[in-house]
């Protein structure tokens, strides 16, 4: 819960974990210092001359991590068959709240690239 008693949702969690760590997230999907972030991006990607939106005008802050902590659990569980694990000792590969919060920031800083890319 904030401070307004609003419960945060995962994106506003893992922007206070990054931040911890130095990380601002808000500004990567936001933008700063003039640049456009992550979310104007999306919205204009695919856009028709007179569109005012695109395809993606509708991709969520929370739908970026989840494609991100979906890349981050297939190479966690490929690394892991590659050193011999069992497949019932194997990561599952999910895009759940809790795997969000368990997004490590260097697997974020990795993968999110690529998303951007592959929309």
């Amino acid at each position: 819960m904030n401070t307004g008693g609003k419960p945060l949702d995962a994106f506003e969690l893992v922007t206070a974990m990054y931040a911890a760590r130095g990380h601002r997230l808000r500004d990567d999907w936001l933008g700063a210092d003039g640049q456009p972030g992550l979310q104007t991006r999306l919205q204009l990607f695919g856009r028709a001359a007179e569109q005012k939106f695109g395809v993606l005008e509708k991709v969520a802050a929370t739908d970026v991590l989840q494609a991100i902590a979906l890349l981050h659990g297939v190479e966690t569980r490929a690394a892991e068959i590659a050193a011999g694990r069992k497949e019932s000792e194997l990561s599952a590969v999910r895009a759940t709240r809790q795997s969000l919060l368990d997004l490590p920031l260097e697997a974020y800083l990795k993968h999110r690239a690529a998303v951007e890319v592959s929309a």
